[in-house]
């Protein structure tokens, strides 16, 4: 992957986790390579150096610019200057003059659920909004997962992204058009089964796709199918301890779950924690949702079995 091809995406986790993660579904499908540093604690030391190593090898940078300052760099060039790590990834990326994109997000815009952080901080980031606002290149407004969506196939055709039918579904998802994206996927599966086979990453990624889609127009019996095709499918290839298991384990318990088919729901939901916690950490995002997946079907009834007193 050559340094031209990969887009660093700034943004607080704590707040836009989600928007960051389909951002970077779009980027991907057109050709690029996004890359992210995910923090969902403080780091116990300076993260600038692992930072500045991640953006010099991109082509640009996308900052989501929502409400919440983050985490703060240990010290800042001036005390009069306090600046958290997600300012400083854009310093960075001017002071290598790479092209960087501001995705200001509006009050309406869905964040994902954090902690209030103190006014302080808030101050520090309304100031850092405005800052944004006057500097004027490259920034636009977001207030709906549609923009979201529009912004980040422009900026993935602006940094030599290709326009191919993947990229282009994956923004009609986001977009909530999921009919549409239904028929895109099914297209780019119907290609990828032809050329690259039925088994490759590739092909069981479009399914796992389609799986999604489905599921959010309440087509849930045709995405567990989907789901369950594609988990057999990476149990013999890449095999059953691949955290791509895991991924499917996790979207088909939630399916199953829709469905109120909790006793599979829940091993399932525990087998992709098991899996996120060897594979990942456990403040890793991916591994809190299968825990709390997991959590939830633990409090949901159960049917008593047949014939019992």
């Amino acid at each position: 992957m050559t340094p031209r091809s990969a887009i660093f995406i700034s943004a607080v986790g704590r707040e836009l986790e989600s928007a960051r993660q389909a951002v970077a579904a779009i980027l991907r499908s057109a050709g690029l390579d996004p890359v992210m540093e995910e923090m969902s604690a403080a780091p116990a030391g300076d993260a600038r150096p692992a930072l500045r190593a991640k953006i010099d090898r991109c082509h640009g940078l996308i900052q989501l610019v929502g409400h919440r300052y983050g985490f703060e760099v240990p010290s800042s060039d001036s005390p009069l200057d306090p600046q958290s790590y997600s300012h400083f990834e854009v310093g960075h990326a001017f002071e290598r003059k790479l092209p960087v994109w501001f995705l200001i997000l509006d009050e309406t815009f869905p964040r994902d659920a954090a902690e209030p952080e103190s006014p302080d901080l808030a101050i520090l980031q309304s100031a850092w909004r405005v800052r944004v606002r006057q500097l004027g290149r490259g920034s636009s407004h977001v207030a709906t997962h549609q923009d979201l969506a529009e912004f980040a196939l422009q900026i993935a055709h602006e940094a030599g992204g290709k326009s191919t039918p993947g990229a282009t579904a994956l923004a009609m998802d986001v977009q909530g058009t999921y009919a549409e994206a239904e028929q895109e996927i099914r297209a780019r599966i119907a290609t990828e089964h032809r050329h690259l086979g039925p088994e490759h990453p590739e092909t069981l990624r479009s399914r796992s796709d389609l799986g999604a889609a489905l599921n959010a127009q309440g087509k849930l019996a045709e995405a567990e199918l989907e789901y369950r095709a594609v988990l057999a499918l990476c149990e013999r290839a890449p095999g059953p301890e691949h955290p791509e298991v895991f991924g499917t384990c996790y979207h088909l318990a939630l399916t199953l779950a829709r469905q109120k088919k909790y006793p599979e729901a829940l091993e399932l939901a525990r087998r992709a924690e098991d899996g996120w916690r060897t594979a990942l950490y456990e403040e890793h995002p991916k591994f809190k949702l299968a825990k709390a997946l997991r959590e939830q079907m633990e409090r949901e009834p159960r049917d008593e079995p047949q014939g019992k007193q």
